[in-house]
């Protein structure tokens, strides 16, 4: 699961997240590309790479490494909207890096997962935002659709955060 750093927490002295974290194929864009923070959303984007790969029974990302991968995404996905990459500074050569890509437009994966229900298909969407705070939380995404059949709420466990 996602090491994360709390969102309050403004002192970084601390030791450094590492981007070696997760399969690469299920890897979130954030953490490829360095972000300074990541926390629980790089397991949901996990799950809709999961959730895709289950459907289709073959990954949606296959990168050769990371940067290959960071364009597998694109090519998939699109090139985001800058409103979409606001959790990236503004200077950072992974910004740099993303605008190789401006030309893709990428490929509605509806078209990529004909055999996907409705509900899965929104499903993988909503978890493959590339926008880290658009992604819904694991609690929301039990409150999708897709897993309305299988969603006990009485067998959730309430946490402190």
């Amino acid at each position: 699961l996602a090491r994360s750093v709390s969102p309050d927490r403004r002192d970084l002295s601390g030791p450094k997240l590492t981007e070696y974290v997760v399969t690469r194929w299920y890897r979130a864009p954030e953490v490829m590309l360095l972000s300074a923070e990541y926390g629980a959303s790089i397991d949901v984007w996990a799950v809709g790479c999961t959730l895709a790969e289950t459907i289709t029974r073959t990954a949606l990302f296959k990168g050769k490494d990371t940067l290959d991968q960071v364009g597998q995404i694109f090519k998939v996905l699109g090139m985001p909207a800058s409103t979409e990459l606001q959790w990236l500074s503004k200077s950072s050569a992974a910004l740099r890096f993303i605008n190789r890509f401006a030309d893709q437009k990428g490929q509605p994966l509806g078209s990529l997962m004909p055999q996907a229900s409705p509900d899965a298909l929104d499903a993988v969407q909503q978890m493959l935002q590339l926008d880290p705070s658009r992604r819904p939380s694991a609690k929301e995404c039990m409150r999708l659709p897709l897993f309305a059949s299988i969603h006990q709420p009485s067998d959730e466990l309430e946490v402190a955060e």
